[in-house]
């Protein structure tokens, strides 16, 4: 098997990913585009001809309003072979990731606030032990060595300073815990056939749901997405006409594969380093 393959025992089915949620299944067959959405160059071209989004969140929002036929608000998930980024999909030429000088190259950063809530569970008394610890490995790559210099986290950073980051203002630290992404995993479980998936979801955020899991040594993670709270019922039609409901958060699904596939047209999928 290769690296970074893991092997469903029950199943024989081999998934890419690490703990924190399998990215996605590979299959034998390739899966063709489903016929419901246009062909990538034609929604691409709707897109910046109708949504005139500049960023991410505004397509998001003109996605939720008009709820537009053809176009996946995931477009990422499901045009993945023909995907090239949020700039090209919208026109724009907008910087998504950072370029951080203490390493020299390029990394796809972390969300602000979900950064901002890893670093005050640190306790860190100052700036300096901030930095002595990242040079030493223990604070994430993907949380910047010098956030105050990233231009992705500008406008936020004027809000809260080293202060705020670190944990040293209590306004900062609900803050933090208010924005952070909600966090959705789709899990199966030693006690159940591979089919039978239990759907967790933490509005606290990524620190939260980890102690959630760290507590269900039963569960493993098949897939995690970023959960909006406002698409919880077109979610819920998609488990009702695919599965059928065992218990509060228990689902049986006849093809779990096709599941998680609507599932990426709806989401976005959490990446963790």
């Amino acid at each position: 098997m290769k690296v970074g393959y893991h092997k469903d025992s029950r199943t024989n089915n081999e998934y890419q990913g690490d703990k924190y949620g399998i990215q996605s299944p590979v299959s034998v067959h390739k899966r063709h585009r489903d016929r419901r959405w246009m062909s990538y160059s034609a929604a691409k071209a709707t897109t910046r001809e109708k949504s005139l989004a500049k960023s991410r969140q505004d397509y998001f929002r003109w996605h939720d309003s008009y709820k537009p036929v053809a176009i996946p608000k995931q477009p990422q998930n499901v045009y993945k072979e023909e995907w090239e980024s949020w700039n090209e999909w919208l026109g724009v030429e907008n910087t998504f990731d950072g370029f951080d000088k203490k390493f020299g190259q390029k990394y796809e950063w972390r969300d602000f606030w979900e950064a901002v809530r890893h670093v005050q569970s640190l306790h860190l008394g100052s700036r300096l032990e901030y930095l002595k610890l990242h040079r030493e490995g223990g604070i994430p790559k993907d949380i910047p060595m010098a956030p105050d210099e990233l231009p992705l986290w500008r406008d936020k950073w004027k809000s809260i300073g080293w202060n705020g980051y670190l944990g040293k203002t209590l306004t900062t630290q609900i803050n933090a815990i208010k924005n952070v992404d909600q966090i959705m995993c789709i899990c199966s479980s030693v006690h159940y056939a591979p089919n039978v998936l239990e759907i967790v979801i933490d509005t606290k955020g990524l620190l939260s749901m980890e102690e959630t899991l760290k507590s269900r040594s039963d569960l493993a993670v098949i897939k995690t997405y970023v959960w909006e709270a406002e698409l919880r019922e077109r979610f819920g039609t998609i488990c009702k006409a695919m599965g059928s409901q065992q218990d509060r958060d228990l689902w049986m699904f006849s093809n779990v594969n096709a599941f998680l596939f609507e599932v990426d047209s709806l989401l976005l999928i959490y990446k963790h380093p």
